[in-house]
């Protein structure tokens, strides 16, 4: 027997650069998004910078709750419904497809020091 899997997909804003991936329920999004190379910035890891923000734009019920200090961190960045701490998220069942905004734009490349 296999594990349920969800399909993730995940897209930049800035860009529309988007990746996808068949991840297993129970995994961390932090961890998956490690793993395929997402477009999604991580600073903290621990619900206190926001860098990591999403907008769940489809399949918001595969995911845990919020926690108290997930609510918290949205809170003081005035978090429009739908949006979540990337770091906070793990894929708790198969609900259908999911489909990600990341908030915050990844920061170009520079060539020049």
């Amino acid at each position: 027997m296999t594990a349920a899997q969800v399909h993730l997909q995940i897209v930049a804003a800035e860009n529309g650069r988007s990746v996808e991936a068949d991840v297993p329920v129970g995994e961390r999004l932090i961890d998956v998004c490690d793993a395929i190379g997402a477009p999604i910035l991580f600073s903290c890891r621990t619900a206190s910078c926001g860098v990591c923000r999403v907008h769940v734009r489809e399949g918001a019920k595969t995911f845990t709750h919020p926690t108290a200090d997930e609510t918290e961190v949205l809170s003081i960045f005035e978090a429009s419904p739908g949006e979540r701490l990337a770091c906070q998220l793990v894929i708790d069942h198969d609900a259908g497809p999911v489909r990600l905004v990341a908030v915050y734009p990844l920061p170009k490349l520079d060539d020049n020091p």
